[in-house]
Parts: structure tokens; sequence; C-alpha cells
């Protein structure tokens, strides 16, 4: 999991402060652990700012870690979680590491444009399926995938994107909000879509479609007064009533199968 706080850096183009807060942080990473604790089997890696404290094994979520860890080949059912933020460098949307502000700009070498997720994440050498999460503002369909859900009206919809998978592997994207749309944190609580997505309980065997509209439930009812926000699921393929997190590879239904979780 990938949870910079950007900590005494500001924004280039207003001068107010880009932190997030140590005790959200510290939450998202707490609840997510915990929720993946339902797969198979696990190897935790955390990319986290030594202000929110250091764990065994743990590392800075720079741009070189982040690089690495998108591109490292899969062999394995593997889970993805990037929280953070995002900006338009040169009319190119560009995911922010901690260690791209440099003075008051940015390092064109350190951010991460959204292509380069596409690129490192889908490529053919990537054998088993993955789940990549985005926490953070402005999503989009980041790595192109064909099919997109998304739940409103009390109806989930899936629509086709008009963008060609580019890979015979699994890939799915679960975005914390619908392009253009900013995704919330609260400085002692955190991620609302964080919270949502933990609530998920694999036991009960849910298909994706089950998963988009509870996910949707649990946000639209977060108790604390925010701006609307509606997740996106962006998939490779398109799934019909079976159990998803058993069919991936990553339920604890299927003990003969050993998925990798990243946490970025």
């Amino acid at each position: 999991m990938v949870f910079p706080t950007y900590s005494g850096h500001l924004w280039p183009d207003d001068d107010k402060a880009m932190e997030i807060s140590k005790e959200s942080v510290e939450n998202d990473i707490t609840r997510i652990t915990k929720w993946t604790g339902q797969f198979n089997n696990r190897t935790l890696k955390v990319y986290r700012d030594a202000a929110t404290g250091t764990t065994k094994g743990s590392r800075a979520p720079n741009a070189i870690n982040i690089r690495r860890l998108l591109g490292k080949p899969r062999d394995d059912p593997t889970f993805i979680y990037v929280s953070g933020h995002t900006d338009c460098v040169k009319e190119n949307s560009v995911y922010l590491p901690s260690d791209c502000i440099e003075g008051k700009d940015y390092s064109t070498s350190r951010v991460i444009p959204y292509a380069e997720f596409r690129d490192k994440m889908c490529l053919e050498r990537h054998q088993a399926p993955t789940i990549l999460v985005t926490d953070f503002c402005n999503p989009d369909n980041v790595l192109k995938l064909p099919y997109a859900y998304s739940y409103a009206n009390e109806k989930v919809t899936c629509t086709e994107t008009g963008y060609d998978t580019g890979s015979a592997s699994v890939v799915i994207h679960f975005a914390a909000a619908s392009p253009h749309q900013p995704a919330a944190f609260f400085p002692e609580f955190g991620s609302p879509y964080n919270f949502a997505l933990h609530t998920v309980d694999l036991s009960e065997g849910l298909s994706l479609e089950r998963i988009v509209q509870n996910v949707q439930i649990q946000m639209d009812e977060f108790p604390e007064n925010h701006e609307p926000q509606q997740h996106w699921v962006y998939s490779s393929h398109k799934f019909g009533d079976e159990d998803f997190f058993l069919t991936l590879g990553f339920s604890s239904k299927r003990p003969s199968q050993m998925p990798t979780v990243v946490e970025q």
C-alpha cells in the first residue's frame, strides 16, 4: 500500500499545505491491512513516510519505489492500493509520489503520468489477476480498461469505455471517485472510500456488481458532511454473478491459491 503524507510540502500553485494527516493515514492503513487479512495468504509491503511511523519492511512512497512496484512481474494474484494526491502537469494528469516536490515546483522526472500506470501494469508478462485501488482525486480510467461499473439510482450499470484491454490477464481498477471528481479524506478519520471498501466481507461470496453496490451505499451513508462521491470499478473483463474474489484467486475459500497483497 502506498500512503504518502507530503508533510511540510505546499501545493506549487497556491502555497496551501499538501499534507494528509498522520491520523488519516494510520486509520486507512489499519483498516485496509485488516481487510486484506481475508485473503488466502499475503506478503505485505507498506510504502509510508517516516512521519507516520515506520514498520518492519516499510519503504518510502517515492517515485523509484512506486515505479518498481507497478512494473514488478506478477505471478500470483496481487492487490495494490495507492493513496495520495494528483495534479495536472503540462496538460497531463499525474500521480504525486512523496519526493516529487522540488522547491516550489514539481520534478517532472518524479511525477508519475497516468499513462505510466497502464504501461507498467498491463503488460503480457503479468500472468496473474491484479487489483489496483486508487484512493485519490480525479482517478479517471488510468489503465484504459474496456468496462466501467458504477452504482446510482439503486442500480449497477456496466458500460463499455471504448478501450481495448491490451492484455489477456485480468486487471481490475477500483477508483475511489468518478472521473474528474475529488476523493475525500478527513484528518481524524481517513478516507470514506477506504472505510467502505473494508466493510466488504469476502465470506459472503459477492459478485462484482454487489461489491460495487455495497461500497457505494456505505459511502452514501457516511456520517460526515462531504460532497457526494461516486466510486467506479474498471475491468478488463465482464463479470456475472460469480464470487468475484474467489474467481480471481483472492478468497480464503480457495486456500490452494497464494495471492500476494502489496501495500503501497
